[in-house]
């Protein structure tokens, strides 16, 4: 005889897996915009540049303040500096997120070092209120 409820948490998490990728797949079928994420590094010597940079930067930000959904600085692991920037970008494109981040006074200053980007899906939390799958 086998034991069926040993398969149980099995086949439930292969469900929440189904339902997740519906959802993503439904959401990803009307065009929309799309979340986008950078995280920027800033070169060694940046400070200066960063501190000269910063109000034209702040205006900037106020500018395009429908495009982004959260953005900040990295602070370093004691929080005494500042070593990069991260935003999240809503933009129908990468293309265009990243054209939007070229017009910052921080990327025109030259201040980082690299940035790399993924694209984002929120899935939990708060900022999505609650779950994406319930």
């Amino acid at each position: 005889m086998n034991d069926y409820k040993s398969t149980i948490p099995f086949l439930a998490l292969v469900g929440i897996f189904v339902l997740f990728s519906a959802v993503v797949l439904a959401q990803n079928s009307v065009p929309r915009t799309m979340d986008y994420w950078v995280v920027c590094k800033d070169f060694p010597d940046a400070t200066t540049a960063r501190s000269a940079t910063l109000e034209t930067h702040l205006r900037h930000v106020k500018t395009v303040m429908d495009k982004i959904r959260v953005a900040g600085p990295v602070m370093n692991a004691d929080r005494s500096s500042i070593v990069g920037s991260l935003y999240l970008y809503k933009s129908t494109t990468l293309e265009d997120a990243k054209r939007l981040h070229s017009e910052d006074p921080f990327f025109k200053a030259g201040i980082w070092e690299n940035c790399k980007w993924e694209n984002f899906v929120a899935a939990a939390g708060t900022y999505v209120g609650g779950a994406l799958w319930e």
